[in-house]
């Protein structure tokens, strides 16, 4: 998501009522998109970079219970 949609959500009102789904069910390991880096370690990245775009940003993460 770009500050330029997250500024859009925020202004009408609407970023409080979204949610970012950006990874789904990390696993230890790699996967293709970064092969090197632990899924843990990417989303903590990522999520990283989201929040620097916009704290309100509310994000979610599927985990897999085992």
């Amino acid at each position: 998501m770009s500050a330029q949609i997250a500024n859009h959500l925020q202004a009408k009102g609407w970023l409080n009522k979204v949610v970012a789904y950006m990874i789904g069910e990390p696993e230890k390991g790699g996967h293709n998109y970064s092969p090197d880096m632990d899924d843990y370690e990417h989303a903590r990245r990522v999520f990283g970079w989201l929040h620097g775009v916009n704290p309100g940003i509310r994000n979610m993460v599927a985990m897999i219970h085992e």
